[in-house]
């Protein structure tokens, strides 16, 4: 029995918390959106006409103690309890509500008594929380495992309804469940002419590529070209046990690339399998570097950061080429976010791979700053100090998943994940507003 299209209503706007935490286990990106729906679209598999307006973002660090739970969590090499796991699932989903205050106060979140003269300024009120939650293992076609338990998290937050758990639904459906930033990229940002690839760059690399001619069945394609800032992170650990990450690329400035070990790095199954693909911590780990390390023993030290930065520059590159030559010759743009826009090192170095690989020095590089103001409409957000809208772009991201999931709306894209269909992303734990959210979006 075939059902007949569900109309999604345009309706009053949404304050949706967008949260994410990448495998990098650095900080907890909070992004408060206002969200609505411009038009009455009928779920069609159509993408809605949305209004986003970027109130409020923030990031709230891990704490040292936590960090390093998360990172041994996430480590393959290691065995962990079902206890230990269900401990963490609450914690993390504890630790998720209390960084969603901390941004949504005018003043910080103090472990002791409360700031009287912060509690007396007005909050952000938000209405859903839209929780990515910390991907400890990701293993499609089969599963992915991210904790950050949606009923402590909302507890923790002062009960507001959350949607949580939103990859195993793409997956469901014969997906990939990744990248889901490309449904942001597929609704909003979508180019006027020519071809233009969106490239975060975090703990991981993936890349969204969008034509601006639509009636062909595979114009948009999306994937997981590898490793981000993973690699170059352990790397610079390994060189310096102070270091968190290879800062302005200072490291790598300093090495030579080892091309023997990056010709067999590069050499690597999964940098050759075709689009749409999707990887892990769990496959670019420290344990696949140190294998590496054990078959070119003398390369170490900033040689190794500046070999692994080299290895994510043209593993990004070579992404770009396994798709069909019509759209990759029609690349006019490459829009970089994430952290690993930070790196200056990187930056030029995939530059570089891009015009060597796609053979043409005519591509422009911007980071999506630019690209994000005119979507995300953030003319008066407050922003952290020393954060860009690059840096809140995957906490917005799941604040639109969470919208469209409240709504009823699908929030997949099967060209880029590979799913027989899209579907409807995410599971809702109800908070005490439950009923006035659902009673909104529907009487709207």
């Amino acid at each position: 029995m075939t059902e007949a299209p569900r109309s999604c209503q345009k309706g009053q706007s949404l304050n949706v918390c967008g949260l994410m935490s990448g495998t990098s286990a650095d900080a907890v990106d909070v992004a408060i959106v206002r969200c609505k729906f411009l038009d009455d679209i009928c779920s069609t598999g159509q993408a809605p006409r949305v209004h986003l307006e970027l109130l409020k973002y923030g990031e709230v660090q891990w704490s040292n103690e936590d960090k390093e739970l998360l990172l041994r969590l996430m480590n393959p090499e290691l065995k962990v309890s079902l206890r230990e796991l269900g401990r963490a699932n609450v914690l993390v989903g504890t630790r998720l509500g209390e960084a969603v205050r901390a941004v949504a106060s005018p003043g910080p979140i103090t472990t002791g008594a409360e700031d009287a003269e912060a509690l007396s300024k007005p909050h952000i009120h938000i209405d859903v929380i839209a929780s990515h939650g910390q991907t400890l293992h990701h293993d499609p076609p089969y599963s992915t495992t991210q904790i950050g338990d949606p009923a402590a998290l909302s507890a923790a937050a002062g009960s507001i309804t959350t949607v949580a758990d939103f990859r195993m639904a793409d997956i469901a459906a014969g997906g990939l469940g990744a990248p889901l930033t490309s449904t942001f990229d597929h609704m909003l940002l979508r180019p006027i002419a020519g071809v233009q690839v969106f490239q975060n760059i975090g703990g991981l690399a993936n890349a969204t590529i969008l034509s601006a001619h639509t009636s062909g069945p595979h114009s948009d394609y999306a994937l997981d070209t590898g490793p981000g800032n993973c690699l170059i992170d352990t790397a610079a650990r390994m060189c310096d046990a102070t270091l968190q990450c290879d800062y302005n690329g200072l490291l790598a400035a300093r090495g030579k690339v080892h091309h023997g070990m990056l010709d067999a790095m590069l050499g690597y199954e999964y940098f050759h399998r075709l689009p749409p693909k999707t990887t892990g911590r769990e496959v670019f780990s420290g344990a696949w570097l140190r294998q590496w390390m054990h078959a070119f023993p003398q390369v170490g030290g900033c040689d190794l950061v500046a070999t692994v930065t080299e290895l994510t520059a043209i593993s990004i590159a070579r992404g770009y080429t396994l798709i069909p030559n019509d759209i990759r010759d029609a690349i006019t743009h490459v829009v970089v976010s994430g952290g690993g826009a930070r790196n200056p090192v990187l930056m030029d170095r995939l530059q570089a791979a891009v015009s060597r690989e796609l053979h043409t020095d005519a591509i422009v590089f911007l980071t999506q700053d630019a690209v994000l103001q005119d979507v995300c409409h953030s003319e008066n957000a407050i922003m952290q100090e020393g954060t860009t809208l690059s840096d809140a772009k995957e906490a917005i991201v799941f604040a639109l998943l969470g919208f469209l999931t409240v709504n009823g709306h699908v929030g997949s894209v099967p060209a880029c994940t590979g799913a027989s269909h899209a579907a409807v992303l995410g599971n809702i734990t109800p908070g005490k507003n439950f009923e006035s959210v659902m009673l909104t979006q529907r009487d709207a």
